[in-house]
Protein backbone atom coordinates (compact mmCIF):
# COMPACT_ATOMS: atom_id res chain seq x y z
CA UNK A 1 0.00 0.00 0.00
CA UNK A 2 1.59 3.40 -0.80
CA UNK A 3 0.76 4.86 2.36
CA UNK A 4 2.65 2.93 4.25
CA UNK A 5 5.57 3.06 1.67
CA UNK A 6 4.76 6.77 2.16
CA UNK A 7 5.24 6.47 6.17
CA UNK A 8 8.21 4.82 5.97
CA UNK A 9 9.90 7.08 3.85
CA UNK A 10 8.69 9.81 6.32
CA UNK A 11 10.13 8.02 9.36
CA UNK A 12 13.32 7.27 7.92
CA UNK A 13 13.43 11.18 6.92
CA UNK A 14 12.12 12.03 10.82
CA UNK A 15 15.20 9.48 11.93
CA UNK A 16 17.44 11.58 10.02
CA UNK A 17 16.63 15.20 11.30
CA UNK A 18 16.84 13.42 14.40
CA UNK A 19 20.42 11.83 14.19
CA UNK A 20 21.79 15.07 12.88
CA UNK A 21 20.54 17.47 14.97
CA UNK A 22 23.58 17.10 17.54
CA UNK A 23 25.73 17.71 14.66
CA UNK A 24 23.78 20.72 13.58
CA UNK A 25 23.94 22.12 17.15
CA UNK A 26 27.63 22.15 17.01
CA UNK A 27 27.80 23.43 13.83
CA UNK A 28 25.89 26.46 15.03
CA UNK A 29 27.97 28.56 17.32
CA UNK A 30 26.38 31.95 16.65
CA UNK A 31 22.98 32.86 18.08
CA UNK A 32 21.36 33.65 14.70
CA UNK A 33 21.82 30.22 13.62
CA UNK A 34 20.13 28.91 16.93
CA UNK A 35 16.89 30.24 14.84
CA UNK A 36 17.72 27.27 12.17
CA UNK A 37 17.78 24.55 14.99
CA UNK A 38 14.36 26.18 16.24
CA UNK A 39 12.78 25.40 13.29
CA UNK A 40 14.65 22.30 12.54
CA UNK A 41 12.80 20.70 16.02
CA UNK A 42 9.48 22.64 15.22
CA UNK A 43 9.41 20.79 11.61
CA UNK A 44 10.82 17.84 13.04
CA UNK A 45 7.78 17.74 16.03
CA UNK A 46 5.68 18.30 12.68
CA UNK A 47 6.75 15.87 11.08
CA UNK A 48 6.13 13.52 13.57
CA UNK A 49 2.50 14.40 14.49
CA UNK A 50 1.83 14.52 10.46
CA UNK A 51 3.24 10.34 10.89
CA UNK A 52 1.42 9.47 14.22
CA UNK A 53 -2.16 11.82 12.43
CA UNK A 54 -2.02 9.91 8.69
CA UNK A 55 -1.41 5.99 10.33
CA UNK A 56 -3.84 6.77 12.93
CA UNK A 57 -6.52 8.20 10.29
CA UNK A 58 -5.66 6.33 6.98
CA UNK A 59 -4.48 2.96 8.21
CA UNK A 60 -6.28 2.28 11.50
CA UNK A 61 -9.62 3.60 10.76
CA UNK A 62 -9.48 6.20 13.32
CA UNK A 63 -11.48 9.48 13.30
CA UNK A 64 -9.17 12.58 14.05
CA UNK A 65 -10.65 15.29 16.28
CA UNK A 66 -10.80 18.42 15.02
CA UNK A 67 -8.41 20.02 17.36
CA UNK A 68 -5.43 17.87 16.34
CA UNK A 69 -5.87 18.30 12.40
CA UNK A 70 -3.55 20.01 11.01
CA UNK A 71 -4.08 21.53 7.62
CA UNK A 72 -1.54 23.85 6.98
CA UNK A 73 2.22 23.35 8.01
CA UNK A 74 3.20 27.53 7.83
CA UNK A 75 0.16 28.52 9.35
CA UNK A 76 -0.96 26.30 12.14
CA UNK A 77 -4.50 28.60 12.65
CA UNK A 78 -5.91 27.82 9.43
CA UNK A 79 -9.17 26.40 9.26
CA UNK A 80 -11.26 23.92 7.69
CA UNK A 81 -14.67 25.98 6.73
CA UNK A 82 -17.47 24.44 5.22
CA UNK A 83 -19.57 26.49 3.16
CA UNK A 84 -23.68 26.73 3.35
CA UNK A 85 -25.61 24.30 5.22
CA UNK A 86 -25.45 21.50 3.10
CA UNK A 87 -21.30 22.10 4.02
CA UNK A 88 -21.53 21.02 0.22
CA UNK A 89 -17.97 23.64 -0.39
CA UNK A 90 -14.60 23.47 1.77
CA UNK A 91 -12.54 25.85 2.19
CA UNK A 92 -8.79 26.17 4.49
CA UNK A 93 -8.40 29.61 5.49
CA UNK A 94 -9.52 32.26 8.31
CA UNK A 95 -13.07 33.32 8.82
CA UNK A 96 -13.20 36.73 8.96
CA UNK A 97 -16.77 39.00 9.69
CA UNK A 98 -17.27 41.92 7.74
CA UNK A 99 -19.88 44.75 7.34
CA UNK A 100 -19.49 46.51 3.99
CA UNK A 101 -21.61 49.63 3.56
CA UNK A 102 -24.21 50.67 -0.03
CA UNK A 103 -21.03 50.99 -2.46
CA UNK A 104 -19.45 47.62 -0.58
CA UNK A 105 -16.52 49.82 0.86
CA UNK A 106 -15.63 47.88 4.39
CA UNK A 107 -16.69 49.78 7.34
CA UNK A 108 -16.19 47.09 10.17
CA UNK A 109 -14.66 43.87 10.85
CA UNK A 110 -13.54 41.04 13.18
CA UNK A 111 -11.80 37.44 13.31
CA UNK A 112 -13.97 35.33 15.19
CA UNK A 113 -11.84 33.19 17.86
CA UNK A 114 -14.30 30.06 17.07
CA UNK A 115 -17.50 29.47 15.18
CA UNK A 116 -20.29 31.48 16.69
CA UNK A 117 -23.24 32.33 15.26
CA UNK A 118 -24.07 35.03 17.59
CA UNK A 119 -20.62 37.24 16.34
CA UNK A 120 -22.60 38.93 14.06
CA UNK A 121 -24.78 40.31 16.78
CA UNK A 122 -21.74 41.86 18.14
CA UNK A 123 -21.23 43.87 14.69
CA UNK A 124 -24.53 44.53 14.53
CA UNK A 125 -24.52 46.03 17.67
CA UNK A 126 -20.98 47.89 17.33
CA UNK A 127 -22.55 49.64 13.73
CA UNK A 128 -25.51 50.60 15.56
CA UNK A 129 -23.46 51.61 18.83
CA UNK A 130 -21.25 53.93 15.91
CA UNK A 131 -23.44 55.15 13.27
CA UNK A 132 -26.86 55.10 15.44
CA UNK A 133 -30.34 53.33 14.00
CA UNK A 134 -31.10 56.55 11.82
CA UNK A 135 -28.32 55.82 9.58
CA UNK A 136 -28.29 52.10 9.36
CA UNK A 137 -31.51 51.15 7.06
CA UNK A 138 -31.11 47.31 7.25
CA UNK A 139 -28.89 44.77 8.27
CA UNK A 140 -27.94 41.56 6.59
CA UNK A 141 -25.66 38.52 6.63
CA UNK A 142 -24.45 36.11 4.66
CA UNK A 143 -21.73 33.93 3.61
CA UNK A 144 -19.13 33.64 1.13
CA UNK A 145 -20.79 32.43 -1.81
CA UNK A 146 -24.27 32.81 -0.30
CA UNK A 147 -25.37 36.24 -2.42
CA UNK A 148 -25.94 39.39 -0.36
CA UNK A 149 -29.06 41.53 -1.06
CA UNK A 150 -28.31 44.93 -2.47
CA UNK A 151 -29.99 48.08 -0.76
CA UNK A 152 -33.38 49.23 -2.57
CA UNK A 153 -32.87 52.69 -4.35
Amino acid sequence: MLTREYLEITRELSAKLEASRPRIQEQCPALGDWVLVVELDHFRRKVTQHIDLLDRRVLQGQTIPAAEKVYSLFEPHTEWINQGEAHVGVELGHRILLATEQNQLIIDYRVPAGVDVNESLGVADRLLGRYGDQAIASLSFATKGSPVPKPKS
